[in-house]
């Protein structure tokens, strides 16, 4: 499991651990595990006034409905 702040931390610099991390998962060399309490927790994050400027709230809100 990865911590939401991984995710976070991914989205907004798009470099260093956590982006290698989701980059790993993307090429097929990681499996991420994820829950819904953890995904309520990300969404959470990212829906944050302080993240409207690195991400689209439509972006985050599309994410969850996978």
């Amino acid at each position: 499991m990865v911590d939401p702040g991984v995710y976070v931390s991914a989205a907004i610099t798009g470099k260093g651990a956590p982006a290698e991390v989701l980059d790993l998962a993307v090429e097929g060399q990681a499996v991420l595990l994820v829950s819904p309490l953890l995904l309520s927790e990300l969404q959470g994050v990212l829906e944050r006034k302080k993240f409207y400027r690195y991400l689209a709230l439509r972006v985050v809100n599309s994410s969850y409905e996978r």
